[in-house]
């Protein structure tokens, strides 16, 4: 790799070379295009070789946010990951730019991986799932799982002591958007999210699967968290003054969710509410408030879904 690095540099090789070297394109083919991704893999190889080079491991989501406008996606810097690995016949690992956690776990539950390794996820802190195949032991006191859309309430929801206080509850954050889905049929879902049109996308993507989704992964889930209307009363901390003023792009995307759920009464009505107050509630207004916050989720469990 660093030969490789040293022929980029003095300029032996260009960028289009490497491309169609690296990933078999001929190099006579869409030079310009071929001349951008040869400058993507430059940008991954040279910083795979800086992280070789003192021993450091980053993700495919940080190597992305180093240079945004030029690698595009995580997506995109995974699959320069899988070309380079295969280019210089190692292990995607090897390169020291490793794939995103898929979410995080805390709660009675095992995981079975499939080399027979079991991963606890009731210790402290909760566990990172895995991105091999794995099987999950539910323990029989466990009847619902709490997903959790920022990480920021899911640890505040672990140093509250939730475990000990509400022991049949699963917490799982899938770090925002998710990516995982198959949690059992058999247990009640509700999503945590933030009182904003991207907290029920949220929702909308753990429930139906997207916007054009024929099948609904867990239909069953329920959307939780916070209602502006509770400002009024000054319910769980949250007042007028910690509203936050719609963006246009918030206004686009909750009236999208509104067509979207022209079928179901109950959710286009929350999400009309949400557009006419123009305001939206972020998780942070509760998670400060240690004392309150496993009463908030008691609540929201003993209330179930509601307008």
């Amino acid at each position: 790799m660093s030969s490789l690095l040293k022929r980029i540099a003095g300029g032996s090789i260009s960028p289009a070379a490497l491309c169609s070297q690296i990933l078999g394109v001929p190099a006579h083919l869409r030079k310009q295009r071929l001349h951008g991704k040869g400058l993507e893999l430059c940008s991954v190889i040279e910083i795979s070789y800086q992280l070789l080079a003192v021993g450091q491991v980053a993700y495919q989501r940080d190597v992305y946010y180093r240079h945004k406008n030029l690698l595009k996606s995580v997506e995109n810097v995974r699959t320069l990951c899988n070309k380079l690995s295969f280019y210089f016949g190692v292990p995607p690992a090897r390169l020291n730019i490793i794939s995103c956690p898929k979410g995080l776990m805390y709660g009675h539950v095992s995981i079975e991986l499939n080399n027979g390794c079991v991963l606890d996820f009731s210790k402290q802190g909760g566990n990172s799932l895995p991105h091999a195949c794995f099987r999950i032991r539910f323990n029989e006191r466990i009847t619902t799982v709490l997903i959790v859309e920022k990480e920021t309430a899911f640890f505040a929801l672990i140093q509250s002591g939730i475990q000990a206080k509400v022991p049949e509850l699963l917490l799982v954050t899938g770090k925002g958007y998710p990516l995982i889905h198959g949690l059992g049929k058999r247990l009640r879902i509700v999503v945590l999210v933030d009182n904003d049109p991207d907290g029920a996308h949220i929702f909308q993507v753990y429930a139906e699967g997207g916007w054009n989704e024929k099948t609904f992964p867990l239909a069953h889930a329920q959307w939780g968290g916070l209602h502006c209307s509770m400002a009024r009363v000054g319910r769980w901390g949250l007042d007028i003054d910690r509203l936050i003023e719609f963006t246009p792009r918030d206004r686009s995307l909750a009236l999208k969710l509104i067509e979207h759920w022209v079928g179901n009464q109950r959710l286009r009505r929350r999400m009309a509410r949400m557009v006419y107050r123009g305001k939206k509630a972020e998780l942070e207004v509760i998670t400060q408030y240690r004392g309150m916050l496993v009463d908030f989720v008691r609540a929201i469990l003993q209330s179930g879904d509601h307008d």
